[in-house]
């Protein structure tokens, strides 16, 4: 049984009419969409980075980086990551009905065939669709980047053939996976040039379309203020993606994982962005901000060419129920894994404001 969490009344509306009035008649609108029966709706489930690992392996496994990863792995984090956690929530996108399971990297510890066949497995439960891209941990060493350990064992539960992959959830809304991964020493991830160009072209064609975007990538384009977010684990071209989707001024949805921290955040300077970070679906904390669930998207579509867009957060207790809150307002930081609630509506206008002199507000944000 669901036991829902507080939540406030008001919807998050995702694009607006022609007709539709300035930005303080949003509540009143999505008040009275709310009233109407949707002619389309997709469900999409938003998890990431259950970090399935295997602690005991032979030797000849434990070589270079890969030798840290199992260090951490046996000195913190198999006191924090169970399989069993990610089972269980692949399961729960299934019992409530989503049409589409997105994974956003981080199927595995070290990218070991054992691990992903572990993640393999669990997938295989889920029966609808599935994309799952790959996080900094499934290209952990060189040898599974060049012989594709990721697309090989992942390729019959959702791996994306090429990057930039995208998918049509609708008339309207275009998914969108990218892939900056590569093995290093560090966890930084790199979007190569060639899909940062493609995806400049998809999102001109989203705008021609006047489509939304789901965008997802294993790396956050930007933080909440607060939350940590060291240098070593970024994407040395962040800004330039950043600002890609600034200048594209229509609604993206930003999906990512790394972090393993749950957020709903709306940069101010970039209001027709919406980042999600699902927290790992992996952990058994007690803490909500530590993950042990996932986000349900649910996309609206009306008779008269409106939609509705909504957030639920999913998350185990500790005793096994399943606790549910629909998130219809963007929380602030410091209320993450609380009661999520802010009294900012996530609204996406039509046009985003000026770009000029956002540079300068973005460092500020990314660094406070």
């Amino acid at each position: 049984m669901t036991e829902p969490l507080p939540a406030t009344k008001a919807k998050a509306t995702l694009s607006e009419s022609a007709q539709q009035q300035q930005p303080a008649s949003n509540e009143g609108s999505g008040a009275a969409a709310s009233q109407r029966i949707p002619v389309a709706t997709r469900r999409v489930a938003l998890l990431s980075d259950p970090h399935c690992y295997r602690v005991g392996v032979g030797p000849w496994a434990l070589v270079g980086k890969r030798i840290v990863g199992w260090g951490n792995l046996v000195m913190n984090r198999r006191n924090q990551f169970d399989a069993a956690c990610f089972a269980r929530a692949v399961h729960r996108a299934h019992e409530i009905g989503v049409d589409l399971l997105l994974l956003s990297g981080d199927l595995t510890q070290t990218a070991l065939s054992s691990e992903f066949r572990m993640a393999r497995r669990i997938l295989e439960q889920f029966p609808g669709e599935k994309l799952v891209i790959p996080g900094n941990h499934d290209r952990y060493t060189w040898l599974a980047q060049w012989s594709r350990r990721f697309e090989r064992n992942i390729q019959s539960v959702g791996a994306a053939p090429r990057y930039p992959y995208r998918r049509e959830l609708d008339d309207h809304v275009r998914l969108i996976g990218l892939d900056p991964t590569r093995p290093s020493m560090n966890a930084r991830g790199t979007l190569p040039l060639l899909q940062l160009r493609r995806l400049e072209q998809e999102l001109k064609a989203a705008r021609e379309a006047q489509a939304i975007t789901l965008l997802a990538c294993h790396y956050p384009v930007v933080v909440p203020p607060k939350v940590l977010h060291r240098s070593s684990h970024k994407l040395t071209n962040e800004t330039d993606l950043r600002d890609l989707l600034v200048e594209h001024k229509q609604p993206v949805i930003y999906c990512n994982g790394h972090i393993h921290r749950m957020w709903v955040y709306q940069p101010e300077e970039a209001p027709h962005i919406l980042t999600l970070n699902p927290g790992s679906c992996g952990t058994f904390s007690r803490e909500a901000p530590l993950g042990n669930g996932f986000m349900e998207l649910v996309f609206e579509r009306f008779a008269d060419g409106t939609h509705r867009f909504t957030v639920h957060a999913h998350r185990q207790a500790i005793t096994g129920r399943w606790l549910t809150r629909e998130i219809t307002t963007v929380p602030k930081v410091e209320e993450l894994g609380r009661e999520l609630i802010s009294p900012r509506l996530v609204t996406f206008p039509q046009q985003a404001e000026s770009p000029e002199d956002e540079e300068d507000s973005d460092a500020e944000t990314l660094h406070s």
